[in-house]
């Protein structure tokens, strides 16, 4: 694979996300695209037949996987730009209700990368809680995935007090969980690792 990302990737959203204007990014948008931009849609493309040959179902075309850089107007709260960019793969959601998702996402400070759900449909937690306290093996396997490498770490809210205390502490950092994904984070947290081991 050869290098997707420069230096000046990550230079240019931290600049962009603290300068927070459109007559600034206008007059840089060339700098965006070739930085920001088109390595996010090669890397889609790149990793698209791995995600197809696990899931057909999943929209791997970079328009629909790729984030945008503008904030959503609704929740911006004075802030026009994202300081944090993501390649994302799911179901099409008019389709599926419940759709988690394959991603990677960078920002200035780290880079992971991760699947799961952003937030997860009550109904599915019901299933993945009974999947867990049951012992199904695809619970088992996650486990044990989790277990065996400290880079990867179960993520998601939880509630406040235990809604499962009679279980054993391994299997409530997953039933008390009101969303849940796995995410990668690299012991040696660089961004510019991910550029050395692309070459």
């Amino acid at each position: 694979m050869k290098t997707i990302f420069y230096p000046e990737t990550l230079d240019f959203i931290a600049e962009n996300a603290f300068m927070n204007s459109k007559v600034w990014f206008e007059e840089h948008k060339d700098k965006y695209k070739k930085y920001v931009q088109e390595p996010l849609v090669a890397l889609s493309q790149y990793v698209a037949p791995a995600v197809e040959d696990i899931d057909p179902h999943i929209i791997t075309l970079p328009r629909n996987t790729v984030s945008r850089i503008y904030r959503d107007a609704r929740f911006a709260k004075g802030s026009l730009y994202r300081d944090m960019l993501w390649v994302s793969f799911r179901r099409d959601k008019k389709c599926f209700q419940a759709w988690p998702e394959f991603y990677f996402i960078i920002s200035p400070g780290t880079f992971f990368y991760g699947c799961g759900y952003y937030c997860t449909k009550t109904p599915v937690m019901a299933e993945i809680r009974k999947m867990v306290a049951s012992d199904h093996p695809m619970y088992i396997r996650a486990r044990d995935v989790l277990m065996a490498n400290e880079e990867i770490v179960i993520d998601g809210e939880m509630y406040k007090r235990s809604r499962y205390p009679h279980y054993s502490e391994d299997k409530r950092i997953w039933l008390d969980r009101k969303t849940i994904r796995l995410r990668y984070f690299p012991r040696e947290n660089s961004f510019f690792l991910l550029i050395l081991r692309s070459r």
